[in-house]
């Protein structure tokens, strides 16, 4: 959202953006581990993970990567796709999600103020995402 882009420009630092990102009850997705909770247990509903589909330019794994594109392909009923050829097209630095794109990556910006706030806000859910 355009509006919370320009409220994080503001900030002079990263340390300044994240805390509010952190902070702000209205910042886009702060609510949606916890409203998507229902996903997890919806039979029609292929579960992935940023770690599963990143692939070797994000820290993963090729072979993790293929797993899970042949997973979604699957679920999906796609039969002329091969998850090789898709795979290579699922990292994209340039994407507006990424702030470097490399598993656990967030562990190096997040100060120990930051986990405290991520704790507070997310603890209760994200061992059920399968995240500490």
């Amino acid at each position: 959202m355009r509006v919370f882009s320009e409220i994080l420009r503001s900030k002079e630092t990263l340390d300044e953006q994240l805390a509010y990102a952190l902070t702000d009850p209205s910042f886009p997705a702060q609510g949606d581990f916890h409203r998507m909770l229902w996903l997890l247990n919806h039979p029609n509903v292929c579960k992935t993970s940023f770690e599963e589909l990143v692939g070797p330019h994000g820290g993963g794994s090729a072979q993790l990567q293929e797993q899970a594109m042949k997973r979604v392909i699957d679920f999906l009923g796609i039969t002329d796709v091969k998850p090789e050829e898709v795979a290579g097209n699922l990292f994209n630095s340039d994407s507006f999600s990424f702030y470097r794109g490399q598993i656990g990556g967030w562990r190096e910006a997040f100060t120990p103020d930051h986990r405290r706030l991520a704790s507070a806000r997310f603890g209760d859910v994200l061992p059920l995402y399968g995240y500490e």
